[in-house]
């Protein structure tokens, strides 16, 4: 049975934690995200709620407690979410088919929060640039080519250009797909990593694992 919560385990600091507190969100509970969404210093929880359809925000207190849930519709199954300034406004925007994954960054160096989602069953990427106010412009897809099934997006600098490029992992293709960025909010088509037959990828982390200072 699903609990339909989130648990927080304060750290002590040295690698052990206290007993876990939770926190009621909602039906199926998909991702959870930190940030501090109302400007008060202080970091809320953010959490997406599968089944009902909805993200709940539990604005904190500052002392290890939080506010019970505030919840708002976002629409259908919606299973990924991304915290940034985005004028402490929600809107709705229309995207493709299924859309699993969403990061934010600013693909256009103007200093305004841009978004990237994985549109799943429409086989690509969907860009929105940001104006700084809340809105947003249409968006531009870039394809991830047919039964990719894009899952899970990311944003880096891959070739130490300055400007950022994104990775996406493509369950049904068993591949990641970069997309390196012009820096004017526009991409290169992608360029395809195949993961082997029967990976089926759900994530990408992306590091300097090897300290030559490339992603």
């Amino acid at each position: 049975m699903l609990s339909n919560d989130v648990s927080i385990l304060f750290g002590y600091g040295n690698g052990s934690f206290a007993n876990q507190i939770t926190y009621s969100t909602g039906s199926d509970g998909r991702a959870v995200v930190v940030g501090d969404s109302n400007k008060d210093t202080r970091l809320d929880i953010v959490a997406i709620n599968y089944m009902s359809n909805e993200i709940s925000v539990l604005l904190g207190y500052g002392n290890d407690s939080f506010a019970n849930k505030i919840t708002y519709y976002i629409g259908f199954s919606s299973s990924s979410i991304a915290v940034g300034d985005l004028n402490n406004t929600i809107l709705e925007y229309s995207t493709d088919s299924s859309s699993f994954s969403i990061t934010v960054a600013d693909f256009n160096n103007d200093t305004r929060l841009d978004i990237v989602v994985a549109n799943s069953a429409s086989g690509n990427i969907s860009i929105f640039l940001g104006y700084g106010n809340g809105s947003f412009a249409n968006q531009t897809t870039y394809s991830t080519e047919r039964d990719s099934y894009p899952y899970f997006v990311a944003v880096v600098d891959f070739n130490n250009d300055t400007t950022l490029d994104i990775v996406v992992v493509n369950q049904g293709s068993n591949s990641l797909g970069t997309f390196l960025g012009y820096g004017d909010g526009t991409f290169l088509s992608m360029t395809l990593i195949s993961m082997g037959y029967g990976s089926v990828p759900f994530s990408v982390l992306i590091g300097d694992f090897n300290h030559d200072r490339n992603m």
